[in-house]
């Protein structure tokens, strides 16, 4: 076993997640992801861990070249993920395929387990590799399974995809105009075949590890969106592969490869600038070892939202907002405390380079 403190535990993780990569589709393989309920967000973090990259060419990626999907994932939330690894989540996804056969589920819903696996299948069938807005499929839905499915597609809209997409059976495709719209990703990427679950979720639990470790199965369950029994096994199934961990009294485990750099781990006291729902702040549990409980709120606020961050040696020490008018990236930052004027001028070279990549000039504000 290792004893390492909260400050350590910050500086590896941050270290990890800010790594410079080789390129947009490297960087979110590396991250495990990235969360993207607000889209925006999810293209400024990719955008600004890459060096000469804009959010156009994260668009482009997705998009164009398709070297990224958008879909469900972890937690049951939307996830910029790399098309060519789509076999190992939907592999690993498959692990929480159990929460839509609960009673409780089901009830809730007013459908049965055998209502969600024909809609299941006839969503998926229905797909092609050009896209139909959530009214077009349930309308070609309709005509394979029944007036009922369709009727159970006019509501929900989110939950009953979200099954067949961790299926690996749907992906979203180009808006049409205003509208969503889904393509069937074997169409839209390349024919592939989901991994073994257990195979694939070994991997992704190696990966969680690499960037937001140590953790226990806890943090774990957290990130995943289960409950910690369902991953306590996956977990400590890494056998050898993993060494346990003391985090200031709380156990968890790290893996042995990273042990020396977690003990060595030192963040220094610089400033940075992350956008709203970055990887670094979604992935962090328990909370409390990322911010003090005062501030918490201000951080991780109702609904699930997430605030942009100040951070300083990993720790938040205050949020900021922006507006984008006339080219210009109007930044306000509010701290939960003085900052030292070096950190502040640290503030203004991070507001730059989230700037360039909206395409825009800086504006600083301290309130």
């Amino acid at each position: 076993m290792i004893e390492v403190s909260w400050k350590q535990v910050r500086a590896f993780r941050l270290a990890r997640s800010l790594e410079r990569s080789d390129g947009i589709v490297e960087t979110a393989r590396r991250l495990g992801g990235v969360h993207a309920q607000v889209m925006s967000c999810a293209e400024v973090a990719l955008a600004a861990r890459v060096d000469g990259v804009g959010v156009a060419d994260v668009r482009e990626a997705l998009w164009e070249r398709r070297k990224l999907v958008k879909t469900w994932a972890m937690r049951g939330t939307l996830h910029l993920l790399p098309a060519d690894e789509l076999a190992l989540w939907a592999g690993a996804l498959r692990t929480r395929s159990y929460l839509w056969r609960t009673a409780a589920w089901t009830r809730y819903f007013g459908i049965t387990v055998e209502e969600v696996e024909a809609l299941v299948a006839a969503i998926g069938d229905s797909l092609d590799g050009k896209g139909l807005t959530r009214e077009e499929l349930g309308i070609e839905v309709g005509k394979q399974a029944g007036p009922r499915a369709q009727e159970l597609m006019s509501s929900g809209w989110g939950t009953l995809l979200k099954p067949v997409a961790m299926e690996g059976g749907l992906v979203f495709g180009p808006n049409r105009g205003r509208n969503v719209a889904f393509v069937n990703p074997r169409e839209w990427i390349g024919p592939f075949e989901p991994l073994p679950s257990d195979e694939a979720m070994a991997e992704v639990v190696r990966r969680w590890l690499r960037v937001y470790g140590p953790g226990s199965h806890e943090d774990l369950g957290r990130w995943w969106g289960v409950t910690p029994g369902r991953v306590r096994k996956l977990l400590e199934g890494l056998g050898d592969e993993l060494i346990e961990v003391s985090i200031e009294g709380r156990p968890g485990y790290a893996l042995a490869a990273d042990a020396k750099a977690l003990e060595g781990a030192n963040a220094g006291r610089e400033a940075r600038l992350l956008a709203g729902f970055d990887p670094y702040v979604v992935g962090f549990f328990p909370r409390e070892g990322l911010v003090q409980p005062e501030h918490l709120a201000r951080v991780s606020r109702a609904a699930g939202w997430i605030s942009p961050v100040v951070v300083v040696g990993g720790e938040i020490v205050g949020v900021w907002k922006h507006a984008v008018r006339k080219a210009v990236m109007e930044i306000t930052v509010e701290p939960f405390g003085k900052l030292a004027a070096a950190r502040l001028r640290e503030v203004r070279g991070d507001a730059e380079r989230l700037a360039t990549a909206l395409g825009a000039t800086p504006s600083v504000t301290v309130a």
